[in-house]
């Protein structure tokens, strides 16, 4: 089966068979051409050839279309930590620096941490902290990247952004708090998964030594934004009096996102489609269907969200055709403060 312009869009072939049979949904309304080649297998020169034509109830589908642009994307699956979720701290001081143990299976980019501790103080402090990379089996003694930490005075996670994400290979690596003022408690819990430390008395500099401080740590390591095209796709079948899904994933996590469904791929009320977003500072970014119908969903901490819809019981609807594309709220990504996702063309099936 060819188009005008001579595309093919179904095809079938076997060596011997006395029908043939071949299904297609026609990508638009044209006059299509049937091409058939036979072989004689008796010798003759002839064959006298039956055409069968049915058309059937549409089949539903989607259809991606059009690209998205860059975002800031999620945060990388594997960030490390150590009772990640706190607990009861143990409400110890040391005067000393201590390193922190972290693992990572994967390569990371860490752009901060959170320490679970808090102030003994009765007030808020502030102190140094750095990232160490590892040197045989113990912390460098140079770090990586310096920051502070303010720690309020009730236990709870405290976080400390570097100036810069810093690559880390798989294995080990510290996150070393200046706990030598002894103004805020070790982050040690009282119960927990083990997780161990090291230390040394002067912040900055000497040798490091196994702590006999720090038996249960509780502290988690902050990725960089992993930047990503947001991507949307769909789940099930959209058909007649059944339900199907649209999904969003690799978007920014935690973020608003403008679902967009609409009637066309080609106009909206503000022009033609694509229309695009780079007068307004998102460089790539396009509107590609029109927003006729509007929806707020928001991303997950992993940047994914979805919703489900359900096709009216009409048969009037089937062979419907309808578009749509997120648009996803990312600050971080360019001066529009918008970020959008691939199209999709949905046909409803009977």
């Amino acid at each position: 089966m060819r188009t005008a312009n001579g595309t093919t869009i179904a095809s079938s072939s076997t060596t011997r068979n006395l029908y043939e049979m071949v299904r297609f949904d026609a990508p638009a309304t044209e006059t299509l051409t049937v091409r058939i080649s036979l072989t004689s297998i008796s010798g003759t020169t002839s064959q006298n050839v039956a055409f069968a034509w049915f058309e059937g109830p549409p089949r539903g589908r989607t259809v991606a279309f059009g690209t998205g642009c860059t975002g800031s994307g999620p945060v990388p699956p594997l960030c490390a930590a150590v009772n990640g979720s706190g607990g009861t701290l143990s409400n110890q001081t040391h005067p000393a620096e201590i390193a922190y143990d972290l693992t990572t299976n994967a390569p990371i980019s860490v752009s901060g941490f959170e320490i679970f501790s808090a102030s003994n103080t009765g007030a808020p402090v502030t102190v140094q902290a750095a990232l160490y990379g590892v040197t045989g089996i113990d912390p460098q003694t140079t770090p990586l990247a310096t920051t502070t930490v303010t720690i309020g005075t009730s236990p709870g996670f405290y976080r400390g952004t570097f100036p810069a994400p810093v690559n880390i290979a798989i294995g080990r690596f510290w996150i070393g708090i200046d706990h030598s003022a002894s103004t805020s408690y070790l982050a040690n819990l009282v119960v927990g998964a083990a997780g161990l430390g090291y230390e040394r008395a002067t912040p900055g500099s000497g040798a490091w030594s196994r702590t006999p401080q720090i038996a249960r740590s509780s502290l988690r390591a902050l990725c960089s934004l992993s930047p990503a095209v947001p991507v949307h796709a769909s789940a099930g079948v959209p058909a007649v009096a059944r339900s199907f899904s649209l999904e969003l994933v690799d978007a920014r996590p935690n973020a608003a996102a403008l679902l967009v469904f609409g009637f066309s791929n080609t106009s909206f009320v503000g022009g033609a489609l694509p229309f695009s977003f780079a007068p307004l500072g998102a460089p790539a970014c396009s509107l590609l269907a029109s927003p006729d119908i509007t929806t707020v969903l928001f991303t997950n901490g992993a940047g994914e969200t979805a919703t489900m819809l359900t096709v009216p019981n009409s048969a009037a609807l089937a062979g419907g055709e309808f578009y749509s594309q997120f648009l996803v709220v990312d600050g971080d990504a360019n001066a529009f403060g918008f970020v959008s996702s691939n199209g999709l063309r949905i046909v409803v099936g009977g």
